[in-house]
């Protein structure tokens, strides 16, 4: 179960980091489209085999971007789950109005952006160039992934592949 915490904390940060810029307003990385999910027929052994590479390459660089965005956070006096609560609500039209942004947290948030975009930045470049290094681009990743989430029984060959 660790290595399904692993993808889905791989496909989380990729995401996580685009929703920083399109909260932000500021879209400095190019993202990629959301692919359509494939049948698990469409699906190889290798390319789930290059999946799971990919998701074990990217874990390290994951806690590592995740840790210096937590630290960046609390070092402009926000404690990392109200920033993400905040985050939240600035992506969800529908929370908007029910989270009481003080001031102080507006000014800190406004003054901790540019490193947490350095941050996402240097993460996402680092992300997808190790799932390219595992012959994979993040499209097919991200693919791989929501087809995982859908088909039990693509779960389960996986699975399979890996008691090999």
């Amino acid at each position: 179960m660790t290595f399904f915490k692993s993808i889905a904390t791989g496909l989380t940060i990729v995401l996580v980091c685009s929703g920083l810029a399109v909260a932000q307003g500021q879209q400095q990385q190019p993202q990629p489209q959301m692919p359509e999910v494939p049948t698990p027929e469409e699906i190889s052994d290798n390319e789930l085999i290059a999946f799971v590479d990919a998701s074990d390459a990217i874990q390290p660089i994951q806690q590592n971007a995740q840790a210096e965005m937590q630290e960046a956070v609390e070092g402009e006096g926000i404690a990392w789950e109200r920033f993400q609560q905040i985050m939240m609500s600035m992506q969800n039209p529908q929370m908007a109005g029910q989270l009481d942004v003080s001031e102080e947290e507006q000014v800190a948030i406004q003054a901790v952006q540019p490193k947490l975009e350095e941050i996402e930045i240097e993460a996402y470049d680092e992300i997808t160039s190790e799932i390219a290094n595992q012959g994979i681009d993040v499209e097919r990743y991200q693919a791989i992934f929501m087809s995982l989430q859908q088909h039990p029984e693509l779960m389960e060959r996986l699975e399979g592949l890996l008691d090999e």
